[in-house]
């Protein structure tokens, strides 16, 4: 068996395992809030069984490629949504996802302000018209709405 092959099939059967384990948590759940987190749970547990079964259909994969691409870029990554998690909690999940965004496209490179601009603002009215709306889930109340 190919180094490959068993670095994915051990990453499949962990991602299941997370996936199982979260599904039994989840279970402990009132049931009108056990909907997503399963719906979400259940996908990662069938796309880890595709990713197990294609280790056996002879896809490779490039084994030089190293396992974190751009260091710098993780370490902005990590280090914003550490500070991001703060402000969550602070000044509300709307304001600090408005914040958030742009600064890390920005700080990871990207450079298109309509981009930008407008992925940001179609992710929070996605996660305004989802959880808000169609689930009634409050999220984090805004510093100004206190």
């Amino acid at each position: 068996m190919q180094a490959h092959h068993l670095k994915d099939r051990v990453g499949a059967v962990v991602i299941f395992i997370v996936a199982a384990l979260g599904w039994w948590w989840s279970g402990g759940f009132p049931a009108e809030a056990q909907m997503f987190p399963r719906a979400i749970l259940g996908l990662m547990g069938l796309l880890a069984v595709i990713m197990f079964g294609k280790t056996f259909a002879g896809a490779t994969t490039a084994d030089d490629q190293p396992f974190i691409g751009n260091a710098r870029n993780l370490a902005i990554t990590i280090a914003c949504f550490v500070v991001y998690i703060f402000l969550v909690s602070t000044i509300g999940f709307f304001t600090s996802s408005a914040i958030m965004l742009p600064a890390l496209a920005l700080l990871l490179g990207f450079r298109n302000p309509i981009v930008i601009v407008a992925s940001t603002a179609g992710f929070i009215a996605i996660v305004y018209l989802v959880f808000v709306e169609i689930f009634s889930r409050p999220l984090p109340v805004e510093f100004f709405a206190q």
